[in-house]
């Protein structure tokens, strides 16, 4: 099965439903679902007690007929690496975690990083040690000018945003009538008004145009299952992933709507234009890709994908973050490094008969 397959608790025994999602609050945070799972889990095999990991998921399913699938093993813990273009170690940045979103500030010194345990973004310092928690609100994204940061509010899941210092005070930037929905930021556009938001449960992109105090209304941008939207530099592009039927990487003009898009990759997650604009990068599921971009007039020609370099993966890595960064001139690629995921990746199947040994 795919590397990032995500499972979700469908239905136990008894017709006890399992499926648990995260609440705005974040009380749930699956562990239900979780201590639901390693209830069931019994019997004197040592590999079926295994602790499911805790990586902001339910990483397990439970079919109608009481077979349960699941990843054991303990968190997987990764390291913020920089890389050449190359491959070769510059430096690492930040404790060791879990990690699922990587931003890198406009001035290429900071880094905005989240993942587990969840609901803590850690601001760092590039190759530096240690780094600040800001467990106020999910932020994903800077602003253009690299002064502040933009999230969503744990306590209702309103659009927020705060000095990028770490010091400051927390203000919400919509209007609280405006439907808080499970909703993924994912990129801002360089007039620092319009934003890609995605929907976490149909991956639909919509831009919206902030305007503080104001009621939040947007316009479909894709169709289902585009994952980690981001603008061209000049804002007149978006680039995306499709998991859902058509696999690749795809851009498209903006503002422009579904259905007029180029595919520019066969496969891939993660892309990453460069602040440059001659370049887009994302990951193959083995190798970080790039594609040269180059303009002529108003048009725009997007070369053959060339891989750099060979990365590992870390299992559970959820596809609708970005963990994926790059310097503006492109010398420098910021991705999760993991040594031994101690074969979290292998997954494992149970059937009734096994959990009543």
């Amino acid at each position: 099965m795919n590397e990032s397959t995500c499972f979700r608790g469908m239905r136990g025994r008894r017709g006890v439903a399992l499926r648990v999602r995260v609440a705005a609050d974040r009380s749930a945070r699956y562990t239900l679902a979780s201590d639901a799972v390693r209830s069931l889990v019994r019997g004197p095999d040592a590999g079926l007690r295994r602790q499911v990991p805790h990586l902001g998921l339910g990483l397990f399913s439970v079919a109608s007929n009481g077979w349960i699938a699941w990843r054991p093993g303990t968190r997987v813990v990764s390291q913020v690496t920089t890389f050449d273009r190359d491959g070769n170690v510059i430096g690492t940045s930040g404790p060791k975690r879990s990690v699922a979103m990587i931003r890198l500030a406009p001035d290429g010194l900071r880094l905005l990083t989240d993942g587990e345990p969840r609901g803590t973004t850690h601001l760092l310092q590039m190759h530096r040690s240690g780094g600040l928690p800001l467990a106020d609100a999910q932020w994903s994204l800077w602003t253009p000018d690299g002064t502040h940061l933009i999230g969503l509010s744990w306590q209702n899941g309103r659009i927020v945003r705060r000095p990028a210092g770490g010091v400051g005070t927390l203000e919400q930037i919509e209007n609280d009538d405006t439907p808080a929905d499970w909703r993924v930021l994912l990129d801002i556009a360089k007039d620092g008004r319009t934003l890609l938001i995605s929907n976490a449960t149909t991956n639909v992109v919509t831009a919206v145009e902030l305007e503080p105090g104001r009621r939040v209304t947007g316009r479909p941008e894709t169709a289902p299952g585009a994952l980690g939207a981001r603008f061209s530099p000049d804002g007149r592009w978006i680039v995306y992933a499709e998991a859902d039927r058509n696999l690749g990487i795809y851009v498209q003009p903006f503002p422009g709507g579904p259905g007029v898009r180029e595919q520019i990759a066969d496969a891939g997650i993660y892309p990453v234009w460069r602040a440059d604009g001659q370049e887009i990068l994302y990951y193959d599921g083995e190798y970080i890709c790039g594609i040269a971009v180059s303009s002529r007039d108003h048009s725009v020609e997007f070369n053959i994908p060339k891989r750099l370099f060979r990365v590992g993966f870390a299992p559970g890595t959820v596809t609708r973050y970005t963990p994926l960064a790059v310097t503006a001139d492109g010398s420098r690629i910021v991705f999760p490094f993991v040594r031994d995921s101690s074969g979290a990746n292998v997954i494992h199947i149970a059937t009734p008969v096994q959990l009543k040994r």
